[in-house]
């Protein structure tokens, strides 16, 4: 038995007042990218703000909600509705109830907010739901092998049929047994008819269910509601355009936002054409080419353009009447045209020791390429291989040289290059922008910006048109929170602000951050010597020293952080007072909805 942390993520916050500090959001413009922001920025496709609790300042993090790309900017009325969003959702999470959660060798122990213990210990004891006025309405825990679910307020009980089973504090639990998955209310009522045998995680809460291995339906996993009927022989989420696509046994498809509410088919075709750059629409292939008669369709048409092998042996691009444009003779592959340009593969000839050793091992180039149309963090793997790829447009110059090993998608900025060991960026055209001298980029299209190794090893920042930002003085640079860098210069870390790019705070030995708290950044770790400190994100000062020989800081909530020290785990409030002696095994925190 365990707590579902997937679905206690999704939670809504209900306002219990057990912290009474009001949680205040900056009303600033923070610039992201050259778009003005009320308070609101991107970074890794996660929606941020600055806020202030209790006089100190926080980088908050929301799940944001999906926006129809290409347009990126917020109207007026858009923007307000994020600042409210962001505001309310942080409101309610510094006013929920809190509970911690202690693991020890007798069995669990639930904790109030100020430490005191409440219930256990007993074997894998974990909070179901709170009642009305934020106490305990029903725990979870096992004996005899099952799991027992328990109202605390009347000593009641029910017993599941299985030891497996995962609770979400919204009142859902998962039953599994074998193959199948069932889901129950907390009163031990099934949800639906008979055991799901196809049980996938579609986007959120979300899944593709089917109680055969034949249909599926889009249910809801955290209030256990069907959102359509077992009707599909596949759903499919979309990162791009946000859209669920259901796949019907004739063929047709139904769409689907990423809340389960169908879509118009006109609608979604719209957002689908707007998303991909080219127009959806099935456009017949012609049977012959100037008389030769197509072989293989080698990519489908895209942007008015397909590309094929024709029965001669020529690969050629071709248009919608059939018209040759040009020869591909050069490619082994092709991919369709996005934005005007078209990926192109060749195989190199000769030997490739480089190619083939990291082909067998799949050895992994280090740059990093962070895209903001996914909204979510999208890691490109670089992987080199036998392999050449390069871009061409759309009269067949090739515009970016297939002679590289790796390029990336188009971005706003360009597209990067990969060859021998390099990393350079080129325009849409193939101007250069970076030469191929870097040895290792990533890409933060939210701040139109790049970090940068060169050669000798050194780290810097540059923005998109070329200009140095932050120079080239640290041995290490990395993103370790929303709007802070961490740089290494000789043996200290310095962090640096990625609104000025200049360095904040005091030097450590180390800065690194805690596991976000439902999203937000209470503060970052630093440590100097034997010494622990909670720093500040926004302004880099210590705003608490732990207890010497600190070993590790798990969690660092809006009122408290959970630490190690002597290999146990215990909570200190930000005034450096025990909440709870570090005595466990491990601590979780527990922040909850009263029913």
């Amino acid at each position: 038995m365990k707590v579902c942390k997937k679905i206690a993520l999704g939670l809504m916050l209900a306002s219990v007042s057990t912290m009474m500090t009001p949680f205040i959001v900056q009303a600033e413009t923070h610039v992201s990218g050259g778009v003005g922001y009320h308070g609101v920025g991107y970074y890794r496709g996660m929606e941020y703000m600055r806020g202030y609790y209790g006089g100190r300042g926080f980088v908050l993090g929301a799940f944001s909600k999906h926006i129809e790309y290409p347009d990126k900017t917020y109207t007026v009325a858009e923007q307000a509705n994020s600042v409210s969003h962001v505001q309310s959702q942080m409101e309610q999470l510094s006013h929920a109830p809190y509970y911690y959660i202690g693991k020890s060798k007798d069995g669990n122990i639930i904790l109030s907010s100020d430490g005191q213990p409440v219930m256990g210990p007993k074997k894998e004891l974990h909070i179901g739901s709170l009642d009305t006025t934020g106490k305990l309405g029903i725990v979870l825990y096992e004996e005899a092998g099952k799991t027992v679910l328990e109202t605390v307020n009347t000593g009641s009980s029910i017993v599941m049929p299985t030891k497996h089973v995962e609770v979400s504090p919204t009142g859902l639990i998962y039953s599994m047994k074998g193959e199948a998955t069932t889901y129950y209310n907390l009163q031990g009522q099934m949800l639906h008819h008979k055991p799901f045998k196809l049980d996938k995680e579609l986007y959120g809460d979300l899944h593709s269910v089917g109680t055969t291995n034949k249909l599926v339906a889009i249910f809801n996993a955290r209030t256990g509601e069907y959102k359509s009927d077992e009707i599909f022989t596949s759903l499919v989420w979309n990162q791009n355009t946000g859209l669920i696509s259901g796949y019907q046994t004739d063929g047709s498809i139904l769409y689907f936002d990423d809340e389960g509410n169908q879509v118009e088919t006109s609608r979604a075709l719209k957002i689908i054409s707007q998303t991909e750059g080219a127009q959806t629409r099935n456009i017949p292939m012609p049977q012959q080419v100037e008389g030769e008669r197509i072989q293989r369709v080698l990519a489908p048409f895209s942007e008015g353009i397909a590309f094929v092998l024709l029965g001669n042996k020529q690969r050629v691009a071709i248009d919608e009447s059939g018209k040759k444009l040009f020869s591909i003779k050069d490619y082994d592959g092709v991919e369709p045209y996005q934005n005007g340009l078209a990926r192109v593969t060749r195989k190199a000839h000769g030997l490739n020791f480089g190619g083939i050793f990291n082909t067998l091992t799949a050895a992994l180039v280090k740059g990093a390429f962070y895209h903001q149309a996914t909204y979510g963090e999208t890691d490109y793997a670089w992987t080199t291989s036998k392999l050449k790829r390069g871009y061409i447009d759309k009269t067949g110059k090739e515009v970016i040289s297939s002679k590289n090993q790796m390029v990336s998608p188009l971005t706003e900025a360009g597209i990067m290059t990969y060859k021998d060991g390099r990393f350079g960026l080129y325009t849409k055209d193939g101007v250069e922008v970076f030469p191929m001298v870097y040895k290792n980029i990533t890409y933060m299209p939210e701040l139109g910006a790049f970090l940068l190794q060169d050669e000798e090893g050194r780290w810097g920042v540059k923005r998109q048109d070329n200009s140095t930002v932050l120079s080239f003085a640290y041995s290490k640079l990395e993103v370790v929170a929303p709007t802070v860098l961490v740089g290494k210069s000789g043996s200290s870390y310095r962090m640096i602000s990625l609104d000025t790019f200049r360095e904040i705070g005091e030097s450590y030995d180390s800065i690194t951050a805690p596991k976000p708290f439902y999203g937000v950044y209470s503060g970052l770790i630093g440590k100097r010597g034997n010494n622990t400190y909670l720093v500040n994100p926004l302004t880099g000062e210590s705003l608490l020293q732990l207890p010497s020989d600190t070993s590790k800081v798990d969690t660092a909530t809006l009122e408290s952080v959970v630490y190690k020290q002597h290999g146990k785990y215990g909570v200190l409030d930000f005034s450096g007072k025990s909440i709870v002696e570090p005595v466990y095994e491990s601590i979780q925190v527990f922040v909850g909805k009263s029913n």
